[in-house]
């Protein structure tokens, strides 16, 4: 009887820690990008190749154009959003192919460059 309590009591332990491992998922890398009046700060980030990150805009000023930015995430999608101030607003996303994307205010005057390594 006991060896058939230890089992099932195995068995239930295992199949918790395994639906805890399975139910896991991973939080994508945040990068905060502020929107100052010299422009995006960082103008560069470097991202790897299909990892999940958020861009995460903060615009600090009122003297910018920059009140929407609009982020390339590949040759033909793009993302707009507005960007109120003194609001974090996160865009994530995963870059499929690697090279160099931009992101960009609604006027395409203040720019900043995202950078995707094999």
């Amino acid at each position: 009887m006991r060896q058939i309590l230890c089992a099932i009591a195995m068995s239930v332990i295992s199949a918790t820690v395994e639906a805890d491992e399975g139910g896991k998922k991973n939080t994508p890398r945040q990068i905060d990008i502020s929107v100052t009046e010299s422009g995006f700060q960082p103008q560069k980030v470097n991202v790897k190749k299909g990892e999940e990150v958020t861009l995460a805009f903060t615009r600090k000023t009122d003297k910018t154009c920059a009140k929407e930015v609009v982020v390339e995430t590949s040759a033909r999608d793009k993302v707009r959003k507005k960007l109120p101030l003194g609001e974090v607003v996160p865009i994530t996303v995963t870059f499929d192919k690697s090279g160099e994307a931009r992101y960009v205010c609604g006027m395409d005057m203040v720019s900043g460059v995202v950078f995707v390594a094999q």
